[in-house]
């Protein structure tokens, strides 16, 4: 059984695959007058919002965590846009060995995009420097949000599993 940090590696990898980067920590009343100056900073509402979102972070807390998580997301981005011309062709793979119901090519694809996703920035190494900047029961409210994404991830892992009597070519 996979750990935590890897679990939930994959959760925040995956969504941020799958969505576009960016992130923000607590709405303003009035958008800012003026434009944000990285592309990142200018998405927001990312995967990781939700993570926060009713924590009653304090300004402190905010500013601290958006210092913490906005290289993060950066690095992230300079990976995806490395990594964008394999991350389609491996998509392709799965989508045609689905399609042909072809468990080993699907296996194969599977391996190769996990060796990618292993070289991106991790979330769990910037995950202690979040924690220390949180109370105990924020700590305590973000661990079970962490602990639900994973058995979110868990169940659609096991869902898209391949059938076992799935033909193979």
């Amino acid at each position: 059984m996979k750990t935590l940090p890897s679990l939930l590696m994959a959760a925040i990898l995956g969504t941020t695959l799958a969505l576009p980067a960016g992130w923000a920590f607590a709405q303003a009343a009035t958008p800012p007058a003026t434009p944000p100056a990285t592309a990142a900073a200018a998405q927001h509402e990312g995967p990781l919002h939700k993570l926060f979102e009713g924590l009653n972070l304090t300004a402190d807390q905010k500013a601290k965590i958006k210092d913490i998580v906005g290289p993060f997301h950066e690095k992230l981005s300079v990976w995806r846009t490395q990594n964008k011309t394999q991350l389609e062709a491996l998509r392709e793979q799965i989508k045609t060995a689905r399609a042909a119901h072809d468990r080993a090519a699907l296996k194969t694809a599977f391996q190769q995009l996990k060796q990618l996703r292993e070289t991106a920035p991790k979330f769990k190494d910037i995950l202690p420097e979040i924690k220390a900047v949180l109370t105990p029961e924020q700590v305590k409210i973000l661990q079970e949000r962490l602990e639900k994404v994973r058995d979110r991830l868990e169940e659609a892992r096991t869902q898209h599993q391949p059938a076992a009597t799935a033909p193979t070519k």
